[in-house]
């Protein structure tokens, strides 16, 4: 009983995950790379959080800014089949 109900509960937390994933958005990434990009806000965004990570880790440099301007160009003009793809899982 008790393994069915964790079974229950897991499926849920990854059916809530998956849902939230769904409503991810190409603009409000590109927006976030455009204008927070530079801490990493666009891939904690799109739950690449290690990159996330070293974009706050390398922010004393120029190198986020540089690389989230180039993120915030590619996700804003991707078309959305792609974006789905790559970021969505569909």
């Amino acid at each position: 009983m008790a393994f069915a109900l964790e079974k229950m509960l897991e499926n849920e937390a990854h059916a809530v995950y998956r849902s939230a994933m769904e409503e991810k958005s190409k603009y409000t990434a590109g927006l976030l790379a455009m204008f927070l990009g530079i801490f990493g806000a666009h891939k904690f965004y799109l739950g690449s959080h290690l990159q996330g990570a070293l974009y706050l880790l390398f922010i004393w440099t120029a190198v986020p800014m540089v690389l989230s301007f180039i993120d915030a160009v590619q996700l804003l003009t991707m078309d959305d089949a792609t974006f789905a793809k790559k970021y969505l899982g569909t």
